[in-house]
This record gives C-alpha cells, structure tokens and sequence, in this order.
C-alpha cells in the first residue's frame, strides 16, 4: 500500500480509506461537467490496482490460477 513504509499500515489504510471515500461522495454530487476528472481519477486507480497485482511474485497452478508464492517479503514457508 502506498505509503505504508512511511506512515504505518494502519494511517496508511485509513488515508486511502478516507480518500476513496472523499472521491466517492464527491463523484456523486458534483455536476456532470466534472465528470472527465473522475475518469481520470478512476483510471490511476485501475492502473494502481494492475501495477500492484502484476508485481506480487506468482505462479499458475494446473488450472492457470495465478498462485501467490511471496507474501510481503515473508517468503513461500511462512505460516
């Protein structure tokens, strides 16, 4: 989570929580006019959300169901 190394994972979960949620109400009051900003707020979050899975270190199983091998530097053992 972005910030996370510097704020902590729980402020860092509450800021995002906070701002999606901002965005959120604020998508549903505002005029139609300011709809192309949350598209494209809409679109770095998509693009966020891609990086993300495509950096976690999987592989697919028989199934071809990508299978997280690596937890957040904890390895493919940890319980």
């Amino acid at each position: 989570m972005p910030l996370g190394s510097v704020l902590g994972p729980f402020t860092a979960a509450t800021v995002w929580a906070a701002g999606t949620r901002t965005a959120w109400r604020a998508a549903g009051t505002r005029p139609a006019r300011d709809d192309p900003v949350f598209a494209v707020l809409d679109g770095v979050s998509l693009a966020a959300v891609i990086a993300h899975l495509k950096g976690r270190p999987s592989r697919r199983t028989r199934l071809a169901i990508p299978w997280l091998t690596e937890c957040e530097g904890l390895g493919p053992r940890a319980p």
